[in-house]
C-alpha cells in the first residue's frame, strides 16, 4: 500500500485527522488487548484492523476494512487462548509448550470448515465467506460486514418478546434447506441460538458463528462455548454422538423461544426434571402439528428425537404426514460415539436406552380448548398423581381388550357370512342369465386419492412414483408466494378427493422473480444472483465501436428480468453438460473467447419472502 488511510477503529469510517469520529462519535480507541491484533495495523497487506467485536475459546473477530474492495468486513482469526499466545515482536500466533499438536489439529479443522462453507456461497440462510487464508502462523476467514442485528435483539423489540406462528413460519423456512445442505456436506453448526442467527433489514435470517467441533462440546482442550437452553444434552458429555439431530434440537429450541418469548430450560436440568411448557394462551394460537414438531425436535435423548432437518420440515410443512417420536426398547442400551459413526452420521451399532422415568409421552392438558384457564400449559414430562392414573388406565385397557376381542370375533363371523352369500348370489345370477361369472384378477382400480403436495419440492414430487404414475403432473411457476422457493404452493385437485387415474394435477411452484441486473457491472450482477442461490453461466458479447464504458456490464440475461425462476430447477444448458439457472450475457469491447463463471452448484435452495410485518427498527447507527 502506498499510503495508510487513518480510520476509526470503532466504525471504519475514514478520518481526516486524529480525534473523535464524526460518524460514530467515538472519542478514542478501545483499550488494546494484548491477545488481539493491534488496532490500525494492516493484515496480509490488505485488511485494516479495527477493534475486536467478539472473542470465544476458538477465535477473535475484528471489525476491519478490505482495501482491495473498499468495504467494511469482519475478520475471524483462529486464536484459542488455552493453546496459544501472541508474539510481542511480530504479532504472530504461537502454540504454547506441549500444545503444538492440538493447536495444529484445531487450526486445520478451522481452515477446512471455512473453506467448505465458502464453497456453499449462495445459500440464503448462510453468511457469505469472501476469503480464507493463512498468515501470522494461524488462519483467517473473512465475511462482509452488514447492519444485521441478532435474532435475540429483534425478538426483544417485539410485543411480548415473541413473534406469531405465521411470521416464524416465513422467517425460518430458508434455514430448513440451508441446514439440510450443510448436513449433507458434513457441516454441523452445534451452536444455533438467537445470538448466532442474524436478521437483516428485510427480515431474512442468516446463520453465523460456525466453529470447530470441540468448542461446542463440554470438557475439551478449548474454553467451551455452550448456549444453555439451546444446546442438546449430548453436547454436555464428551463421547456422546453429535449429528444433525443436535442441530435439530437447537433449531426447535430457537423456534420455541421465538414463539413463546421464553428461554428453553437447559437440557441437563430437563434430564433431571422436565418442566418445559407452552402457556395455554400461546398454545391456542399455534397449530397442533407445529407443537408436536417442536416437542419431537426437543426430545432430551437424541435417539427419541427427530433425526434430521428433512424429517422436521415434513412434520411442520406437511402435518398430514406426522410421525410420532421413536420409542426405545429395553434391550437397546448403547449410545454411539463419533468414532462409531460413518460418513453419513448414522451408527451401525445398538443404541441407547433412555431412563424409564424420562420416556413418558408429553402430557397434553386442556390448553388448546377455548375455555381453558390461563395457567394451563402443554408440558413435557410427568404429572402428580401419575400412579393412580396408571392403575385406572390399566383397568380401562383390560376392559377395552375384552371388548375388542368380542368385536373382532363378531366381525370375522359376519365377514364369512357375507362372503358366502356373495358367492351364492353370483352363482345364482350366472345360472339364471346363462353367463359365466368371470373375475379378472388383472383388473385395476380406476380411481386414485389425491395426495397432499403442499410444501413438497419439485424433486420430491418427481421422485414419488405414486404421484407420477397416477397423475399427469404439470408444474407452473408462480411468484408472490409465502412458501420457500421451489416448494409447492397450490394444487389444482383437492387433497383427499377420489379422481380418475391419469387426471391432470397442476402444481404451482413458489418462484422468485428474476432480478433485473441489466446494465450492472458483472461482479455486482453475480453478487445479486448469488444472494438468491442462483447458478449462472457467463458469456461475452463483443463489440468494437461505440461506448467503451459499457464493456464489462450485463447486456441481458436469459431468462429475462421478472421471469419466475427457482434456484436449481431451471436447468438451462450452458456448457459441457453442465446446467445453470441463468445465462448472463456481458458486453466486452474487443475480442474474447467464452468462459464459464459459476455460482452455487449445490442442490436447490430456499430463498425468502419478507412480507412478515415485523418491526426490525434498525435505526441509522449501522457500522460501515
Amino acid at each position: 500500500m502506498d499510503e495508510l488511510i487513518l480510520r476509526c477503529a470503532c466504525c471504519m469510517h475514514e478520518k481526516q485527522e486524529p480525534g473523535p469520529c464524526k460518524r460514530c462519535g467515538a472519542q478514542t480507541d478501545p483499550l488494546q488487548d494484548p491477545a488481539c491484533l493491534p488496532m490500525h495495523s494492516i493484515l496480509a497487506d490488505r485488511y485494516y484492523i479495527g477493534m475486536p467485536i467478539q472473542r470465544n475459546g476458538e477465535s477473535n473477530v475484528y471489525l476491519a476494512y478490505d482495501n482491495d474492495y473498499d468495504c467494511v468486513c469482519l475478520v475471524r482469526e483462529f486464536y484459542p487462548p488455552t493453546l496459544a499466545k501472541r508474539s510481542v515482536e511480530d504479532q504472530s500466533v504461537l502454540p504454547m509448550t506441549d500444545c503444538e499438536s492440538q493447536f495444529n489439529t484445531y487450526r486445520s479443522e478451522f481452515t477446512s470448515l471455512w473453506k467448505r462453507i465458502q464453497k456453499l456461497k449462495g445459500l440464503p440462510g448462510l453468511v457469505m465467506i469472501t476469503d480464507v487464508f493463512d498468515f501470522n502462523g494461524t488462519s483467517y476467514a473473512v465475511t462482509p460486514n452488514s447492519d444485521d442485528i441478532t435474532l435475540r435483539e429483534m425478538l426483544k423489540r417485539q410485543p411480548e418478546s415473541r413473534i406469531t406462528w405465521e411470521q416464524a413460519r416465513i422467517m425460518f423456512i430458508p434455514l430448513f434447506s440451508t441446514l439440510a445442505t450443510l448436513h449433507s456436506t458434513g457441516i454441523l453448526h452445534r451452536g444455533l441460538s438467537p445470538e448466532t442467527i442474524h436478521v437483516d433489514r428485510n427480515g431474512r435470517l442468516r446463520m453465523s458463528d460456525f466453529a470447530v467441533a470441540d468448542l461446542r462440546i463440554a470438557k475439551t482442550e478449548l474454553d467451551t462455548e455452550l448456549f444453555d437452553g439451546y444446546c442438546a444434552l449430548e453436547q454436555y458429555t464428551p463421547g456422546k454422538a453429535i449429528g444433525p439431530w443436535t442441530d435439530v434440537y437447537a433449531f426447535c429450541a430457537v423456534l420455541y423461544r421465538s414463539l413463546t418469548g421464553h428461554i428453553p430450560v437447559a437440557a441437563p436440568f430437563r434430564a433431571i426434571e422436565d418442566t418445559m411448557a407452552i402457556p395455554s394462551n400461546i398454545a391456542g394460537s399455534l397449530p397442533e402439528y407445529a407443537i408436536n414438531a417442536i416437542i419431537d425436535g426437543m426430545e432430551i435423548y437424541s435417539l427419541e428425537r427427530v433425526q434430521n432437518m428433512d424429517e422436521l420440515r415434513k412434520l411442520i410443512a406437511a402435518p398430514t404426514e406426522y410421525i410420532p417420536r421413536r420409542q426405545i426398547t429395553e434391550d437397546e442400551t448403547y449410545y454411539p460415539t463419533d468414532a462409531d459413526l460413518g460418513q453419513d452420521g448414522q451408527a451401525d451399532l445398538p443404541i441407547e436406552e433412555a431412563p424409564a422415568e424420562d420416556t413418558q409421552e408429553p402430557v397434553l392438558t386442556d390448553a388448546l380448548s377455548d375455555d381453558s384457564a390461563d395457567d394451563e400449559t402443554i408440558q413435557w414430562g410427568s404429572e402428580d398423581g401419575e400412579e393412580d392414573a396408571e392403575q385406572e388406565e390399566d383397568e380401562k385397557k383390560k376392559k377395552s381388550n375384552l371388548d375388542k376381542a368380542i368385536t373382532a370375533l363378531l366381525i370375522v363371523i359376519l365377514a364369512i357370512t357375507l362372503v358366502g352369500l356373495g358367492f351364492v348370489g353370483k352363482y345364482l345370477a350366472s345360472f339364471i342369465q346363462g353367463d359365466p361369472v368371470i373375475q379378472n384378477p388383472a383388473q385395476q382400480e380406476t380411481t386414485v386419492v389425491v395426495p397432499n403436495c403442499l410444501g413438497l419440492t419439485m424433486e420430491e414430487i418427481e421422485n414419488t412414483p405414486d404421484i407420477m404414475n397416477n397423475f399427469t403432473v404439470r408444474f407452473v411457476m408462480v411468484t408472490g408466494s409465502s412458501r420457500a422457493y421451489g416448494q409447492i404452493d397450490r394444487q389444482s385437485l383437492n387433497f383427499g378427493d377420489s379422481v380418475a387415474i391419469g387426471s391432470e394435477l397442476m402444481l404451482s411452484v413458489s418462484a422468485l422473480p428474476m432480478p433485473d441486473v441489466t446494465g450492472q457491472p458483472i461482479i455486482q450482477a453475480q453478487a445479486a444472483l448469488d444472494s438468491y442461490g442462483l447458478t449462472y453461466f457467463v458469456e461475452y458479447k463483443t463489440y468494437s465501436d461505440g461506448d467503451k464504458t459499457k464493456s464489462g456490464s450485463v447486456a441481458y440475461t436469459t431468462p429475462g428480468s421478472m421471469t419466475a425462476v427457482v434456484p436449481g430447477e431451471n436447468r438451462m444448458y450452458a456448457k459441457d453438460g453442465q446446467y445453470y439457472d441463468v445465462l448472463i450475457t456481458v458486453w466486452y469491447y474487443g475480442v474474447v473467447s467464452s468462459e464459464v463463471v459459476t455460482g452455487n452448484n449445490s442442490s436447490p435452495t430456499d430463498a425468502f419472502n419478507n412480507n412478515i410485518n415485523i418491526d426490525l427498527n434498525f435505526g441509522n447507527d449501522s457500522v460501515g
